[in-house]
């Protein structure tokens, strides 16, 4: 039931992302799973959210019923649009970018040892992650207890009359999205059992499909040794890997903010082509953005720089702004029950922004925070070296950067960092940036996407003839 559990969410989520980037002949089999893999979790939660909205009891075969309909109706129009079996579950049709590692000997045991670095990494998160239990007090306070309440009750229990409604006590903060204890809550209903160890197995499936994901997009516009190293440089950020085997919302929002950047970028390269730019894949980017919001509410930081970027991108490429609807709906199809409902149970939503402006006046700025984000981001070993490497890489290739597509990317990056010292430097937050309780954590939410963004423009500005 465990292979159940975790397949049942990646079939649908894989057929999401064919279906939405059909038209894409270059999108591989691999590229399209662990994009799914992240999506379909998604999917599979806000469907369990949706049950408990209508106080039906959640089972194994009611969700199941539903996760079959969502992959018949996908299926139905993966069919209708002339795609064979073949094409659904085959390779890509064509790469971009075909060129191969050279023949030398270096370069064939450098991308040896990388392939089977990155494997035993990959092979050890999975192996830890189904070994250890849950071991952290904040995982259990944020979600894995709101996941076992979830689990007893079958449902969100929204009796007014209960004791625990809607999880209080179980849920330390309430307003918390529920994408993660939503999908523990899945593993539990799947085995019979809230097990302390499959419940989070989820953050070893996410470690995976990050690496997974960035390689394979890589992979499509550079060479076979480019892609290892970016995949490498990936895996091997300590904190990464812990939070693979923890169960904090961190590296889920990562690995979605990650899948809008990917998805954004193809969606700019479809306009250079045949297809002009396709709507399905500006759903994707949605899809990606939304599932940010309903994983953390730091979510909402990620949610509102993809779409100011989004706004700028269209404004300034004359696109019809009605094509925007592509994009908006999956985001106002998830975040729009979801705040209803906050909002009608009389849950404040807030991460300190409401008070910016009054602390700011009397308390001022606090500007003691800025040595220590600087010092945490560029010098700590936790991320390698991805944030001395962006800075080096807008330093020497601004200019080619800020006139070509690149900078929507980087934009998309500073947008989100400025939007997260804006709150260090305006509310009492700073606090958690002194102590360092929340600071890594928080960097760590954006490592992937900026990640991405280094290996892309890395790409583009070694195939443009390097930094100028």
């Amino acid at each position: 039931m465990l292979a159940y559990a975790l397949g049942v969410p990646a079939l649908v989520g894989f057929l999401f992302v064919t279906l939405c980037s059909r038209s894409d002949p270059g999108q591989g089999f691999f590229e399209r799973l662990f994009l799914g893999i992240g999506i379909g979790i998604g999917i599979l939660t806000f469907e369990m959210f949706i049950l408990g909205l209508l106080r039906i009891p959640m089972t194994v075969t009611l969700i199941s019923l539903i996760q079959l309909a969502t992959i018949m109706v996908s299926g139905y129009f993966l069919q209708r649009s002339g795609m064979s079996v073949r094409q659904i579950f085959g390779p890509a049709a064509g790469r971009r970018d075909s060129r191969q590692t050279g023949n030398s000997l270096l370069k064939q045991l450098l991308v040896l040892l990388l392939a089977a670095w990155i494997l035993a990494k990959l092979l050890f998160v999975l192996y830890e992650g189904f070994y250890i239990p849950e071991h952290t007090s904040d995982s259990w306070e944020h979600w894995s207890l709101a996941a076992k309440f979830i689990f007893y009750e079958k449902g969100l229990q929204l009796d007014p009359a209960v004791e625990h409604f809607f999880g209080r006590d179980y849920m330390k903060i309430q307003r918390y999205p529920l994408n993660v204890p939503l999908m523990q809550a899945w593993v539990s209903f799947c085995i019979g059992k809230a097990s302390e160890v499959y419940m989070k197995i989820w953050n070893a499936v996410f470690f995976v499909g990050t690496v997974g994901l960035l390689y394979f997009s890589i992979r499509k516009r550079a060479s076979l040794t480019a892609s290892l190293l970016a995949a490498f440089f990936l895996s091997s950020v300590p904190l990464l890997t812990y939070h693979a085997l923890t169960a904090y919302a961190d590296l889920p929002l990562g690995f979605y903010a990650m899948g809008a950047m990917v998805c954004f970028w193809e969606y700019i390269e479809s306009r250079k082509g045949e297809r002009a730019g396709t709507a399905q894949l500006l759903v994707l980017v949605g899809a990606c953005t939304a599932l940010c919001i309903w994983t953390k509410m730091e979510g909402l930081f990620f949610a509102a720089a993809v779409s100011a970027v989004m706004v700028v991108y269209f404004w300034a490429k004359r696109v019809p702004f009605r094509r925007l609807a592509a994009y908006v709906s999956p985001i106002a199809f998830v975040a729009l029950p979801w705040y209803i409902f906050l909002f009608s149970i009389g849950v404040r939503v807030s991460y300190g922004e409401e008070k910016m402006v009054e602390e700011t006046v009397t308390r001022g700025i606090h500007l003691q925070v800025l040595p220590v984000v600087l010092e945490q981001a560029f010098f700590s070993p936790n991320f390698n070296l991805v944030f001395p490497f962006l800075f080096f890489l807008l330093i020497f290739g601004f200019k080619r950067i800020v006139r070509s597509d690149l900078w929507y990317l980087h934009a998309a990056l500073l947008l989100v960092m400025a939007m997260f010292l804006a709150v260090y430097l305006g509310t009492e937050n700073y606090r958690w940036v002194m102590n360092l309780t929340a600071l890594d954590r928080n960097i760590l939410t954006f490592v992937p996407m900026a990640y991405c963004v280094a290996a892309l423009t890395s790409v583009e500005l070694l195939r443009s003839g390097g930094p100028r």
